[in-house]
């Protein structure tokens, strides 16, 4: 009496129920399944590799305002979007931007050389034009 039965006899290639495929049948199945699903892959014998996706870029609006105190208060979003935003009283533009860090918004101001010329230098006292004369007490009357 023999305990256990040969391991190679269910799976032997010579000897198969009828209607039942073996495992590599049922692999070359699957394969020529996704084959028929994917024909540009069979068509394309150069694989091409596959492109990674990217992480998203940072995006940039512009936007024209009047004065700093309006560029101080626009709304600014929670991504990463970068506010250009144009002063069109003096020329200045501004940089907003939601600084992950500090949980605020970064203010950046960009000028031109000759704005920062300018900015730098102080302006003069203006002299007045006439000397300013002591205020006399008018003539009491007395009655």
């Amino acid at each position: 009496m023999q305990p256990y039965p040969n391991p190679n006899y269910f799976t032997s290639p010579s000897y198969s129920y009828p209607g039942l495929s073996t495992p590599s049948q049922v692999y070359q199945e699957r394969l020529n399944n996704l084959q028929q699903q994917y024909p540009q892959l069979q068509q394309n014998n150069n694989m091409t590799p596959m492109q990674q996706p990217q992480a998203p870029s940072a995006q940039v609006r512009a936007v024209a305002v009047t004065s700093i105190e309006e560029a101080k208060v626009y709304p600014i979003s929670f991504d990463s979007t970068i506010y250009l935003i144009y002063d069109t009283s003096t020329g200045i533009i501004y940089r907003k931007q939601f600084d992950i860090n500090t949980g605020g918004a970064l203010f950046i101001p960009y000028m031109s050389e000759q704005q920062l010329a300018e900015q730098s230098q102080p302006e003069p006292i203006a002299e007045p034009e006439k000397p300013i004369e002591p205020v006399t007490e008018p003539p009491q009357n007395d009655d």
